[in-house]
């Protein structure tokens, strides 16, 4: 993971060395996070254009860098330990996963556990298709992506940071996708979307709703990760 942090570190463009948005926890994060959406749209139309987000607490900053490659992948970087990672869609048994890769694809690892997380547990029936609805599968997908995001930074910053981060990289992702088109939607994501009927406009909505249900939201994902 090292190597291939600095790998990506060495071949993208430098950048500013202050984040593009700080985040801290606080309700005012949320109003920040829907000021990203143009910058959002940039990436996915420009690959290797970075976003750099600084997650503050007690007084320590923790960057992680997020962009998007030229095929729609959402790549991810610790300024500080060097670490990379990309997120993809996976399927795990019954459910539907977020699975944190290497560079070629291969699943990271949490010591000998592979960081592949589904949306509802194996013991946990798969809920009907009548009983969900789009928010609710955007949902469990971020709160996957934030329990994995925990995991890879070593749960170094709070939860609710940890939620802001996965609403930001989940929606990114997405994005790539959609404005990438079928060509490059394949296997589990082809099913997600197809399954969900998640689209451009529910990302711009959930991003540029009334900041309050923003702020809502993440919190949501906190408490469902137990904060």
């Amino acid at each position: 993971m090292v190597g291939g942090g600095l790998f990506f570190y060495g071949c993208l463009p430098t950048i500013s060395k202050e984040p593009d948005v700080t985040l801290t926890g606080a309700a005012g994060d949320a109003k920040k996070i829907s000021e990203l959406w143009p910058k959002l749209q940039a990436m996915v139309k420009k690959p290797y254009e970075q976003l750099k987000i600084g997650l503050l607490q007690d007084e320590k900053m923790t960057v992680v860098r997020l962009w998007v490659d030229d095929k729609a992948h959402l790549y991810f970087f610790d300024e500080k330990t060097s670490q990379a990672g990309s997120l993809r869609f996976g399927w795990k048994k019954t459910s539907p996963s977020i699975k944190f890769v290497d560079s070629e694809g291969n699943l990271l690892k949490d010591g000998d556990k592979e960081m592949e997380y589904a949306f509802w547990g194996d013991k946990q029936a798969a809920p009907t298709s009548t009983a969900i609805d789009t928010g609710q599968w955007f949902l469990w997908a971020i709160e996957a992506v934030a329990i994995g995001f925990g995991v890879w930074l070593v749960a170094k910053v709070g939860i609710f940071l940890l939620s802001a981060l996965a609403f930001i990289a989940f929606n990114l992702m997405v994005l790539a996708l959609l404005v990438a088109g079928a060509a490059i939607i394949y296997g589990a994501a082809q099913i997600f979307f197809k399954t969900t009927g998640i689209t451009l406009d529910d990302i711009k909505e959930w991003f540029l709703g009334e900041v309050e249900d923003l702020n809502i939201f993440i919190r949501q994902v906190a408490e469902g990760l137990g904060g």
